[in-house]
């Protein structure tokens, strides 16, 4: 039996209004579970944005961008940084002594990095194409410091960028980043 167009409609409205209830549930446990400024914290406002930004609803998915890059982009707590507990922070992006990643299941640079391509996806959401740029920029640069260049994270990242670079009409720059981001998944 074959749906009908108001009744396919009516069933995609149902799937979004139980997917948005869902992410607002694992939005208040994860909030009372590890605080309200933790980076898994983050990730599923970022993903509760999404789905605002399927149904049309651009201001409520800015305003939980805005609210991820103001608790990404506040300092670390500098007590528990010289306590060495810094798990937010595991690579100085901007020296040449970054840190090897941890072996799973303490692989704190795959959740930082992913966080971080969550908040440049964030800028780029909110038109900072230039921030966001710069993020994505700092994401592969990291990767590559590690030697990490055929790891699927990167390729998420690269792909990330790639939809940044055709927002912007950078059409050539995004053909070769989207070419990386295949070669890096195929070689998996």
């Amino acid at each position: 039996m074959q749906l009908q167009l108001p009744q396919q409609l009516q069933l995609q409205q149902q799937v979004l209004v139980e997917a948005e209830q869902l992410y607002q549930h694992a939005l208040a446990i994860r909030e009372q579970a590890f605080g309200e400024e933790a980076p898994l914290v983050g990730d599923t406002r970022v993903m509760l944005a999404k789905l605002y930004l399927t149904q049309g609803r651009q201001a409520e998915a800015d305003a939980l961008y805005q609210r991820v890059l103001r608790i990404t982009n506040k300092p670390l707590n500098p007590q528990r940084d010289a306590a060495g507990g810094a798990e937010d922070q595991l690579y100085d992006f901007e020296s040449d002594s970054i840190a090897r990643p941890k072996p799973p299941p303490d692989n704190r640079f795959v959740r930082m990095t992913e966080s971080l391509n969550n908040q440049a996806q964030a800028y780029a959401n909110l038109g900072e194409h230039a921030k966001a740029e710069a993020q994505f920029k700092q994401l592969v640069n990291a990767y590559e410091k590690t030697g990490l260049t055929n790891d699927k994270g990167l390729a998420v990242i690269l792909e990330s960028y790639t939809a940044l670079l055709r927002r912007v009409g950078r059409l050539q720059e995004a053909d070769a980043t989207e070419a990386r981001a295949k070669n890096i998944r195929l070689s998996q």
